[in-house]
Formats: structure tokens, C-alpha cells, sequence
């Protein structure tokens, strides 16, 4: 348990780390009234902030190491003592397996965006002949650096809450047309930038449905989130509902590349790797699918999609239509 704290706690001390130097350096990059001397020492000062998160990732991954040194002691201990029970030990093996994957994706995925960050902003300070236009490039990169890590950390805490049981969860009533509605006006100023469209099927009557609304949202930014991300420029997409016995179906419609035979087998599974490609160079951590999953189950409901390779995607969940 104290090794779950002290995970979350070195989560939860990147991810504030990691929100005010972005909001910082977009601060900076706004800013056009400061002299060259204080820039340098402005980027100065970013520099060792950003070392600090680095050291911060390889101190997770140094708790990853004593952790399995830990786990591997337990199963020499169980096998010893319940040489029947091979269904606990491979359980354990999963869950160590499991939690490698977790410190090694997040260690590998936070470091080299901020190795690239530091060597950028280190440019910046040693150079003292740099453009304006160039040191602003340099910033711009960083703030979508920043944004990525943002959301890998942001989605294994939400993994980690999940799994340990530490979620809040608010159940009532809510109107999921309302809801899907804010997801959509949110995600348009980005399908814009790729000149998308999404098209709202507005029904013509609330949509009352038992949940989580903060979870509903959640789900659907995944999955709008994700069709943008891998259909093409100048694309459409839809979320449209059905009212269905019991339940409430939320689809989103997608022009993406579809999925061939094995990934639809893997496809809610955590870091999946899929054989589509984003269209626009867009990052993707493959956790997206595997919280939308968790979340639909918690409320009880389902989730799942349709899919033809070359003729985009159809993702739909369901929720209930009151408590269970």
C-alpha cells in the first residue's frame, strides 16, 4: 500500500510540476515587453524546473525497481507456503508484469520529452545571438511537450485511482445529450485546426441517464478525442444517441482508417499499440481506450465498436437509464 502512496504522490508532484512551468513558459511566450536579460533568466530558471521533473521520473523509476525486488520476495514466500494456489501466484505475476509496464511507459514517455525541453531551452540560454523567432519556436514545441506529458499523467492517475479504489465517484441523475453537448463545443476549435466538422444529432428530448456525469464526460472526450486524432483532414464526425431498453447508447462516428482483425482484439487493452497512425502527427499514449472501458463498467454499463478497415469506426457505450 505505502509503495501505491508514494506512486500516486510522485504522479500527483510531476503533474503539478509539469502544470506551472507550462503555465509559465505560455506566460513567457505572450510576453513581448521583456528585455533579453530577463528572458535568459526566465529560461534559466525553466531549465532547472524541467531538471527537476527528470530527476523526479527516474526517482518513479528507482521505486519501480524496489517494488518488483518486493514483489519477487512475496511470490518466492507464497510459492513456499501455497505450492497449490498457481492461480494466485500467476495473478501476482500479472499484477508485477502489469506494474512494469506502467513505471517503464511513464518513465520512457516523460523522459525524452523533457530531455528534448531542456536541450531546447538550453539553447536558448548559451546562445546569446538566438532569433526572437527562433527561442518563440523553441517555446512553442516545449508548451506541446508539456501538454503530452500533461495527459500521460493525467490518464495513470486515473488508472491508479481506479485500481486502487480511490476514485470518487458522484451516481445521480443527468442529461446525457447536455452533457455529450459541452464535450463537443469543446472539442471544436481543434477539429477546426485540422478543418474538421463534428455533427451533433441533438435529440429531441433529454436523455436521462444514471452515472457519473464527470465520468460520461470523460468517456466522450475520449473517444471524440481519438477521432479526430486518426481521421483524415477535411473529415466528419458524428456523435449521435439511441434510446435503447434500460440504457442510453452514446456513438461516436469516425472517418478514420478502421481497424483490421487484431487490433479490434486488443483494442480496450491497456497500452495498446494499434497499427493506425494519428493523421497529423498527434501523440497517443494508448490509455484513452482502456479508462473509457473502466469507467463505462463502473456505471454499470457497456462499451464497444464497429468497425470495417477503410471505412472508419462507430464506438458506442452504454449507460443506464437508472440505478441498478
Amino acid at each position: 500500500m505505502k509503495a501505491r502512496e508514494q506512486r500516486e504522490r510522485n504522479y500527483r508532484d510531476v503533474f503539478r510540476r509539469e502544470y506551472e512551468i507550462l503555465a509559465h513558459a505560455e506566460n513567457l511566450e505572450k510576453d513581448e515587453e521583456r528585455s533579453e536579460a530577463d528572458l535568459r533568466r526566465e529560461f534559466s530558471s525553466l531549465t532547472k524546473g524541467f531538471r527537476r521533473l527528470l530527476d523526479t521520473a527516474s526517482k518513479m523509476t528507482r521505486i519501480g525497481d524496489s517494488v518488483q525486488r518486493q514483489l519477487v520476495e512475496t511470490q518466492r514466500e507464497l510459492r513456499e507456503a501455497l505450492r497449490d494456489k498457481d492461480d494466485l501466484n500467476h495473478h501476482l505475476t500479472e499484477l508485477a508484469s502489469e506494474k512494469d509496464e506502467y513505471l517503464g511507459f511513464a518513465a520512457h514517455d516523460l523522459r525524452n520529452p523533457l530531455s528534448n525541453i531542456i536541450m531546447g531551452l538550453e539553447m536558448i540560454v548559451e546562445d546569446p545571438n538566438i532569433e526572437r523567432n527562433e527561442w518563440s519556436g523553441i517555446v512553442t514545441d516545449s508548451i506541446d511537450e508539456c501538454r503530452r506529458m500533461l495527459e500521460l499523467l493525467s490518464n495513470l492517475l486515473d488508472v491508479n485511482r481506479m485500481e486502487t479504489g480511490s476514485m470518487i465517484w458522484d451516481y445521480r441523475e443527468f442529461d446525457a445529450a447536455e452533457s455529450a453537448l459541452l464535450v463537443v463545443e469543446s472539442f471544436q476549435k481543434k477539429a477546426e485546426k485540422k478543418k474538421q466538422t463534428i455533427e451533433f444529432d441533438e435529440p429531441e428530448r433529454p436523455l436521462s441517464a444514471f452515472g457519473d456525469p464527470q465520468a460520461y464526460f470523460q468517456i466522450l472526450e475520449n473517444l471524440i478525442s481519438n477521432a479526430l486524432k486518426y481521421s483524415p483532414i477535411g473529415s466528419v464526425t458524428k456523435v449521435r444517441f439511441e434510446s435503447l431498453s434500460g440504457y442510453i447508447r452514446t456513438e461516436v462516428v469516425d472517418e478514420g482508417p478502421g481497424l483490421n482483425e487484431e487490433d479490434q482484439g486488443k483494442l480496450f487493452e491497456k497500452f495498446a499499440r494499434l497499427s493506425a497512425r494519428t493523421t497529423a502527427g498527434e501523440p497517443s499514449v494508448g490509455l484513452g481506450l482502456a479508462i473509457v472501458k473502466s469507467l463505462v463498467e463502473a456505471m454499470q454499463g457497456r462499451v464497444g465498436c464497429r468497425t470495417t478497415l477503410g471505412h472508419g469506426s462507430v464506438f458506442f457505450f452504454e449507460i443506464p437509464t437508472q440505478q441498478h
